[in-house]
């Protein structure tokens, strides 16, 4: 089944840039990011829905009168609750000492609800038959205006959508080249210096495997993923959760009290700085980037 080029880049540099302009990563005033971002989120809501409705047009005149391209199937996991059956937002202490960070809640919200895994991530859409016949003309090849397509009808919709929508294209370079400087900022000696603090203050609190920030949901990430493949029957990959689930809470209350002690008011204003100087030093250096945007 052909897949989108590049698109999983692409909508993830419409998170990253989302985070930039966001809240906790402010950027400058007036900042051209702001605009991009907008434009990135419009692509992102509208594409799905319009190769959707360009696919059903193409297999129509295929001769498919009837065939319907179905949006992607998505299954959301409700909000994980308090004792008092409340939604908890994360990041506060009473989710921290219920859930931890949510990771191993959440797997075990699937297994105790008896989620079907085709309906735990994204369903790519597809026809309701095994027609041969239909399924090479939507996946492998079509002649459209006298032009043969790879890829199918879905193919050429996706082709055809990004040539009215240019931007498109322009987001995978716009994304690699901020992310570049992202990186930048997040080695910069101010944030290292944050950064440094928060590792101490984790290991005073007895989790001196954390050598970084980013360590944290990891590794109890890695943990989950190991029981799960190791676990021979579901009964056993759920005591083994449950048991990462006790080191998960006790790591997610330190992470709470570390964030408290570091990231002062005056050194989120720090880091917010920071990296508002590095977004507008990719603005400076990089219009070409944005202008696909304007």
């Amino acid at each position: 089944m052909p897949t989108r080029s590049n698109t999983a880049t692409r909508l993830a540099t419409v998170a990253l840039l989302t985070v930039v302009v966001a809240g906790g990563c402010a950027a400058p005033v007036n900042n051209p990011l702001e605009d991009v971002n907008l434009r990135m989120e419009q692509l992102q809501a509208l594409q799905p829905a319009q190769v959707n409705d360009l696919t059903t047009q193409c297999m129509i005149a295929q001769g498919y009168n009837e065939y319907v391209m179905r949006p992607p199937q998505v299954w959301e996991q409700p909000p994980l609750l308090g004792v008092d059956g409340e939604p908890l937002e994360f990041g506060t202490l009473e989710f921290a000492e219920t859930h931890g960070f949510g990771i191993v809640s959440n797997m075990l919200y699937i297994y105790e609800n008896d989620v079907p895994p085709e309906l735990r991530e994204v369903v790519e859409p597809g026809p309701e038959d095994e027609d041969p016949e239909l399924l090479f003309a939507l996946w492998s090849e079509v002649q459209v205006d006298g032009l043969t397509y790879a890829g199918g009808c879905y193919g050429w919709a996706n082709q055809t959508w990004e040539q009215r929508n240019p931007e498109w294209a322009a987001i995978e370079p716009f994304g690699e080249e901020l992310s570049r400087y992202l990186d930048e900022a997040d080695i910069d000696p101010r944030v290292v210096a944050i950064e440094d603090a928060f590792v101490t203050c984790m290991r005073g609190q007895g989790f001196s495997e954390i050598e970084r920030k980013s360590d944290l949901q990891a590794s109890v990430t890695a943990m989950v993923e190991a029981a799960v493949e190791q676990g021979t029957t579901q009964e056993q990959q759920i005591a083994s959760l449950e048991r990462i689930r006790e080191y998960e809470i006790e790591l997610a209350i330190a992470t709470w009290r570390c964030t408290q002690e570091v990231y002062t008011a005056q050194n989120i204003r720090m880091y917010e700085q920071v990296r508002a100087q590095y977004e507008a030093q990719f603005v400076a250096d990089h219009p070409e980037l944005l202008e696909p945007f304007e």
